[in-house]
């Protein structure tokens, strides 16, 4: 071959595989495996003891994919707490009981079914190659798509029924009328706003709140405390507003 071929195939397998430029394997190790025969590495034969919960951290990797790509990305303390809460009670809890029982965990008894620090540490570290931590980019929703008389139509009938079924503050009246601003039954031409369909019967026992001083336009505001997500490799950090 000429000088440099197999450098070639190794560069075009990197570009074609899309790993990123930090990836490295030496030339003697490929070529060494290649003449052993021994081109794959199985999860259960590499160095160290096998996690107890690797038959679902695939799962938990595409959990945490999803979630970054519909903008409520996790904390590293988020994740620790989802895998404890997706494993509780399950066989895959057991798994890891039994693990800590015969390492000789030094946790307390009642957090041998939880998983560490340390254990979210590593999972990191197994999937460094797809996963990374970065901070947050708010991400403006478009209001067009949200803004239209059906929602609106869908919010306040919704109010009106925690009114007048739950809270028992309000009744329907048998045909909507035009109301004025001081809630006066008035004819279409005095009244403000479109027809109301419920009458308050308790107005003391409603309170109405509006936000103050926050703005739904969040495009310049950076990271809140240098807090880090998880993304997917090479992903945007995007967080809703």
């Amino acid at each position: 071959m000429k000088k440099g071929t197999f450098k070639a195939i190794h560069d075009k397998v990197k570009h074609d595989r899309n790993l990123p430029e930090s990836f490295d394997c030496s030339y003697t190790l490929i070529k060494q495996r290649i003449v052993n025969g021994n081109i794959f590495v199985p999860i259960d034969k590499r160095p160290g003891p096998l996690t107890p919960l690797a038959a679902i951290e695939p799962k938990i990797h595409e959990i945490i994919l999803l979630m970054a790509k519909h903008r409520i990305p996790l904390r590293a303390k988020q994740g620790t707490v989802m895998i404890n809460s997706a494993i509780e009670g399950t066989q895959s809890q057991q798994k890891l009981i039994d693990y800590k029982i015969k390492i000789k965990s030094k946790q307390d008894v009642d957090s041998l079914g939880t998983i560490s620090p340390q254990y979210w540490d590593n999972f990191m570290r197994r999937y460094n190659d797809k996963l990374e931590s970065k901070k947050g980019v708010k991400f403006e929703l478009q209001r067009d798509n949200y803004v239209t008389y059906t929602n609106f139509e869908d919010m306040y009938d919704c109010i009106e029924d925690l009114l007048v079924d739950e809270a028992k503050v309000a009744v329907r009246l048998d045909e909507p009328v035009w109301m004025n601003k001081d809630g006066k039954v008035v004819g279409e031409l005095e009244s403000f706003g479109m027809k109301v369909k419920i009458e308050i019967t308790d107005p003391d026992a409603c309170i109405t709140l509006d936000e103050v001083g926050l703005n739904t336009s969040m495009m310049k505001d950076g990271s809140v405390g240098g807090t880090k997500y998880i993304v997917g490799k090479g992903q945007q950090c995007q967080i809703k507003a």
